[in-house]
């Protein structure tokens, strides 16, 4: 990197889409922010009647778990390959801060990784349950989560002890455009690393569980079609088409960024691959979100309640 010590940015394709991806960004936080605020104020009113309270907390979890996965991905990725952090890199040489930003950003895509699983996990068990305590179901998440984020950043402490570098990229890529990623060195190492092992077991078990999942949802909404078209069942019918829908757009994204780690691990970074993946970490975030949201009949109701009840006051 040294050679980049004079090296001046130049506006380039890569900087238009770090803007436009973080510009299509902001509906997500002012979504996750909404939502928020419905589940601890007036979740009663809001949610209760047809989305389990712990399902609800668990998909929350989810998305803002997604959506820090994207804003990380921003620092190691998107605006290096801009060029406007090269000069920096190549002159300062910041060792320590490029370790951390490697270890944040494996912990919280196990951090992801973990939370979709659990998600998964608690929609197969109230499907399949005939009956739960909520208390205990409450409870139980309070414990089960933060030990599944705590262990996803015990997995990522190997990535700490990597040694981060920032590393140029030639063409296609434009001239200055660089990524923060481990150091060469690990690269050419014979020996199979501890995060190595970790990469390549975390991502297909999310896949593999995510896709058992739905295999399992869907043999029980088959199993489930012979009831009664009440009401309330109707309700419970929307509900749950939301949440298959949701499981299956949580796949779609892991299947392709699988598939592009694979090219990846074999040594080939092509642009393409950067673009289509990058498109589906903000699946995750941002579709998903949004399609949850615009679908919950309660959450787009809640506005015009609230002026209801101030205007009844």
């Amino acid at each position: 990197m040294t050679s980049y010590a004079d090296f001046h940015y130049e506006f380039n394709r890569y900087s238009l889409f770090a803007i436009v991806t973080g510009i299509y960004s902001m509906p997500t936080v002012y979504i996750l922010i909404k939502l928020s605020y419905y589940f601890l104020y007036r979740k009663n009113k809001c949610y209760s009647t047809d989305l389990h309270p712990v399902l609800f907390r668990q998909f929350m979890i989810m998305q803002i778990a997604c959506f820090f996965n994207v804003c990380i991905k921003f620092l190691i990725f998107r605006i290096p390959l801009t060029g406007v952090m090269t000069e920096w890199c190549a002159v300062t040489n910041p060792s320590g801060v490029l370790d951390f930003l490697i270890f944040i950003n494996y912990a919280i895509s196990y951090s992801k990784d973990f939370s979709i699983i659990l998600f998964c996990g608690i929609r197969l068990f109230l499907m399949f349950s005939l009956r739960h305590d909520e208390t205990r179901i409450k409870s139980l998440h309070v414990i089960i989560f933060p030990l599944l984020i705590a262990f996803a950043f015990i997995l990522a402490l190997p990535r700490y002890f990597s040694e981060g570098e920032c590393t140029p990229l030639g063409a296609p890529f434009p001239h200055g455009a660089m990524i923060i990623s481990r150091g060469a060195h690990d690269d050419n190492d014979s020996e199979t690393h501890l995060y190595t092992i970790i990469e390549l077991t975390m991502k297909p078990l999310t896949v593999a569980l995510v896709i058992l999942s739905n295999v399992f949802m869907v043999w029980k909404l088959r199993s489930n079609k012979k009831s009664n078209n009440t009401i309330m069942k109707k309700k419970k019918t929307n509900a749950e088409r939301v949440l298959t829908a949701t499981m299956i757009l949580i796949l779609l994204p892991l299947l392709v960024n699988v598939i592009i780690a694979l090219f990846e691990y074999s040594g080939s970074f092509d642009s393409i691959f950067f673009i289509i993946r990058s498109i589906c970490i903000d699946a995750q975030a941002h579709i998903i979100t949004c399609y949850f949201y615009l679908s919950r009949s309660a959450a787009k109701k809640t506005i015009s309640t609230s002026f209801a009840a101030r205007s009844d006051k």
